[in-house]
């Protein structure tokens, strides 16, 4: 399909709304997403090859996973 028929079925698929042409029908008033990122303090990090070996350098983020459910049986 060229670039020509993909802009008018995306376009078909939307409708005009206030402010934002793009906004599909399916969710006219509905947030998509919202972030929050905590902030990070500085640590001393790992030494890179613990780092390497732990997938981060960062002691706080080294949350290994242990192939498990969270919840308790």
């Amino acid at each position: 399909m060229d670039e020509t028929k993909l802009d008018a079925v995306a376009t078909a698929s939307m409708h005009p709304h206030p402010g934002n042409p793009n906004v599909p029908t399916s969710c006219p008033a509905m947030t998509v997403a919202m972030l929050y990122v905590p902030v990070q303090v500085w640590e001393t990090p790992y030494d890179a090859e613990t780092g390497l070996a732990r997938g981060t350098i960062f002691p706080s983020l080294d949350k290994p996973f242990v192939g498990e459910g969270s919840w308790a049986r």
